[in-house]
């Protein structure tokens, strides 16, 4: 597993973390912030870790 696999996967991983952590009010509120910060982060980091 290379740099660029192992950055991508934490990159998801936290991605992960931070949409469930902020899972609760973005049901509350769709323009939740943190929420799309994390959906980014994991969509980001997954394409990193796939294609490398």
């Amino acid at each position: 597993m290379g740099v660029k696999e192992s950055i991508g996967t934490m990159l998801a991983v936290l991605g992960l973390f931070i949409v469930l952590a902020s899972i609760q009010t973005f049901l509350k509120d769709f323009n939740n912030l943190p929420f799309w910060v994390g959906v980014i982060f994991t969509v980001a980091g997954a394409g990193i870790a796939k294609f490398r």
